[in-house]
């Protein structure tokens, strides 16, 4: 599963966002944990990788926006389908090695200003009709300086899940051969895609419901009563299709979520562990079940595993936007780094990128994401981005990243803008913001404030600003 996050962490839009996060401060551990809980890895592994040969691999990447699938009946089948084509497909084409393809969370009433400010070279649009047992599902693609299709083709289908994996399988052939036509991936690209991009899917189809239920239903409330659906839906799934390696990876980062909303006890951890290690084991090309992995293995502040399976995920997706934006979370927040360390900004580069420190590999992954991401599709990089910036003193720009998400009410908004602002020495807009927090939390008690600094592993951060905490009315 993917976060969209939190990045993120995806399919849940800023709205549901701010009705979540307004809930409590319980809630708001869960929504931070789903935004945050996939991370960066830094862009010198794809050099080292030798997967590019430019110090800007935007240049190479033919970024392409891929949109939602659109359906606009409103039966619940065909929706879930919509939005499990949408996840899949994507996540296919984004194994496509040389290709940037920018998933938007939904279509914009502007697809042209869009275009331009993402640089997209394409855009993949998509339309879903249902009619009885069947569905029509007609896939264009555009070229964004005349916005005219230049390919396109319209698949009829029965809605069954077998149908609907061995159409993704066709789409995904089809677009990567109309591209390479083009002269925009070469002959051994080709054959990488041809070996690599091919879903792993399930003849169940009540099974692949369930997996679009956790990810458009459960990640937009995160309510208790969804999570234990889903829980429950999930390990019937898997017991029906153990060969269903989505659902696996799905159940395993449902789990963690779960333990950081308090729903579940730690020992569910060891059971989430083995189950993204089935789903890599089903599929070990899939860059989203490494970061499935890494998910868990933030939980357990198992710190060298969690690095080594980031490392893996940019291995395999080295230039998906959405990956990277995600893993970069991880390398900036997880770890064993010191305040003094992260206080060292002009280090060298190359000082905190190896062992229980990597927040510098997290930052450098930071600046590739937003080069991939110019349309800002996975706002929820800048966060950590923010973080960094707090504790280089650059208060400035550490608002300017908090301004790219503009998410008021939200914890780690309220709290590095709150931060950012005292340290400008504008003690108007601080108090504003950090006044918001405790409504956020609906605390002034260090204790409550606390809670989501503690969870993730920023004790030492805590103590640092505990003074500044004081002065503004937390007791």
């Amino acid at each position: 599963m993917n976060t969209e996050a939190v990045s993120t962490s995806s399919a849940v839009t800023a709205g549901d966002r701010k009705k979540t996060a307004a809930k409590n401060s319980r809630n708001m551990i869960v929504v931070g944990v789903s935004a945050l809980l996939v991370a960066i890895a830094g862009y010198f592994f794809v050099a080292q990788k030798g997967l590019l040969k430019s110090s800007d691999p935007a240049k190479l990447a033919n970024t392409i926006l891929f949109l939602p699938v659109e359906t606009l009946s409103k039966d619940d089948l065909a929706k879930n389908l919509a939005f499990g084509l949408t996840q899949d497909l994507h996540s296919s084409l984004s194994r496509a090695t040389g290709l940037n393809i920018i998933k938007v969370p939904k279509k914009p009433d502007d697809l042209t200003a869009l275009t331009k400010q993402s640089e997209a070279q394409y855009v993949i649009d998509s339309s879903l009709m249902q009619s009885g047992d069947n569905f029509r599902l007609t896939v264009n693609l555009m070229n964004t300086t005349t916005m005219a299709s230049i390919w396109s083709k319209t698949y009829d289908k029965k809605m069954s899940a077998s149908d609907i994996f061995s159409t993704q399988d066709e789409i995904v052939k089809n677009l990567v051969q109309e591209l390479s036509a083009g002269g925009f991936i070469n002959a051994a690209m080709m054959k990488d895609i041809g070996n690599r991009s091919i879903a792993k899917g399930t003849d169940n189809i009540s099974a692949y419901e369930c997996v679009n239920f956790v990810k458009a239903v459960y990640v937009s409330s995160f309510s208790q009563e969804n999570g234990i659906k889903a829980l429950n839906c999930l390990k019937e799934s898997t017991k029906k299709d153990p060969n269903y390696a989505d659902a696996w990876a799905t159940l395993a980062t449902l789990q963690a979520y779960m333990f950081a909303g308090g729903t579940l006890k730690q020992d569910v951890l060891e059971e989430a562990l083995s189950n993204s290690e089935k789903a890599i084991a089903l599929d070990p090309q899939n860059a989203r079940y490494y970061q499935s992995k890494a998910t868990v293995l933030q939980m357990q502040r198992n710190w060298d595993p969690m690095f080594a399976a980031l490392d893996k995920s940019i291995e395999l997706a080295p230039l998906d936007a959405e990956v990277i934006s995600n893993v970069a979370t991880y390398a900036i927040t997880g770890g064993e780094c010191t305040v003094k360390q992260r206080a060292d900004f002009n280090a060298p580069k190359g000082t905190y990128t190896t062992g229980l420190c990597q927040w510098q590999k997290g930052y450098e992954a930071g600046l590739k994401a937003d080069v991939l991401d110019k349309a800002n599709t996975y706002p929820i990089r800048h966060y950590p981005m923010s973080r960094v910036y707090l504790h280089a003193g650059q208060w400035d720009k550490a608002a300017q990243h908090l301004d790219k998400v503009m998410l008021p009410g939200f914890y780690w908004y309220e709290l590095f803008y709150a931060l950012a602002m005292n340290g400008k020495g504008n003690k108007v807009e601080a108090t504003k913001h950090f006044e918001a927090l405790k409504k956020s939390i609906n605390s002034t008690k260090l204790t409550v404030l606390s809670e989501q600094l503690l969870a993730w592993s920023m004790k030492e951060e805590y103590e640092t600003w505990k003074p500044i905490f004081i002065s503004y009315g937390f007791n």
